[in-house]
């Protein structure tokens, strides 16, 4: 394998990490961001808990697990595609210069 194709790999693998780090970051912050926003709405004690809250607390489930297969759906779909694709990963490059001397 010629350090041309190792770089192509690299860049390919990298990205994928990349792209599913991110991904999977956002789907959880919306998720939290919700869960933030709506907590009032959940049971604080189950023994004392409203039938409101109760529907609530299995709606908002529900929610979570469809968007955490739809998120994650969307993120196979997606490295999948990635792998059709050639990717150089040119990283942080560094140059120095020879200062002249005066």
């Amino acid at each position: 394998m010629s350090r041309d194709d190792n770089r192509l790999k690299h860049g390919s693998k990298k990205l994928g990490q990349e792209v599913k780090k991110r991904m999977t970051t956002t789907i959880v912050g919306i998720i939290a961001s919700f869960e933030k926003h709506f907590e009032h709405r959940f049971p604080e004690n189950y023994d004392k808990a409203t039938d409101e809250e109760i529907k609530f607390e299995a709606e908002f489930s529900d929610f979570r697990e469809e968007a955490f297969d739809k998120g994650n759906h969307q993120l196979r779909e997606l490295l999948k595609e990635l792998e059709l694709y050639d990717v150089e990963y040119v990283g942080y490059q560094v140059e120095f210069h020879k200062k002249e001397q005066k």
